[in-house]
């Protein structure tokens, strides 16, 4: 009976051992990452200034360059994956001057407000292959995002500095869904090729009252890195997975070897 029980425990063991090695094999083996860079937009940047296209004096870019990094676990194998990532949007810039005359002197106003805003989210991304070399996919996310605001003010006396102000906002934040579409193109096994639309909605709530402020997307381009899984190798050196000799000439020792039969005979009869 002890010996049943000690077959049975060892034959577990094997079973669990063996399933374990394959499910992390095929896990890792689905594990993905990459970096893109792109140009991003603020499409609500203007808002925060009074009539800016009645204004010659303010000159607005709220396309900057944005890049991002992400990783991902395809748990269906070409079809379905989830994925983290992290954003920067870049800075969103605007620049105001103004001169005027003051008792015969020359006044010159300068002022600077810049923005950045950053996401870290999570998505579930669904891919079509269109062949063997390409795909095209569309995400679906939730992020938590942050913009963060610098101001610069410069007052100048007769061409000369004469008083100067900067600060930093307080951080705004939120969460909010994300989405993008984009195409894969596969160069081979590992290396992947990509490019993609994403959009972050950015909603900030004031006084009970809800804003769509700084609704930030980023068209990219860049690489993906699909990683192998580890090769599975046994105790004894100079053998593979599969039990035969490597290039050492050496054999891989298994269960079911006859130093082990009296342990293994159930699992290893004929």
């Amino acid at each position: 009976m002890q010996l049943i029980k000690l077959r049975a425990l060892c034959l577990a063991t094997l079973l669990v051992y063996g399933f374990s090695n394959q499910a992390m094999a095929d896990m890792s083996q689905n594990i993905y990452a990459g970096i893109g860079l792109g140009m991003s937009n603020y499409s609500s940047f203007e808002d925060l200034f009074l009539a800016p296209e009645e204004n010659s004096n303010l000159n607005i870019d709220d396309s900057p360059i944005g890049y991002q990094f992400f990783a991902g676990w395809e748990f269906v194998p070409r079809y379905l994956a989830l994925e983290f990532s992290y954003i920067d949007f870049g800075a969103a810039e605007s620049d105001y001057s103004e001169e005027e005359t003051v008792s015969g002197n020359a006044v010159r106003y300068e002022e600077s407000v810049n923005v950045t805003t950053t996401a870290i989210g999570i998505s579930l991304k669904g891919m079509l292959p269109l062949g063997e070399s390409l795909s095209v996919f569309g995400k679906l996310g939730y992020a938590t995002w942050e913009a963060e605001g610098k101001l610069k003010y410069d007052e100048y006396f007769d061409g000369d500095l004469d008083n100067s102000y900067s600060a930093t906002t307080d951080d705004i934040d939120g969460n909010d869904f994300f989405y993008s579409i984009g195409a894969e193109y596969h160069h081979s096994k590992n290396l992947s090729l990509y490019a993609e639309y994403l959009m972050q909605e950015a909603e900030h709530d004031v006084g009970g009252q809800s804003y769509n402020f700084f609704e930030a997307s980023i068209i990219s381009a860049g690489i993906q890195w699909r990683f192998d899984a580890p090769k599975r190798r046994s105790g004894r050196r100079g053998s593979d997975s599969d039990g035969e000799p490597d290039g050492s000439g050496k054999r891989n020792i298994t269960a079911c070897d006859e130093k082990y039969k009296d342990i293994s005979g159930i699992i290893c009869r004929d």
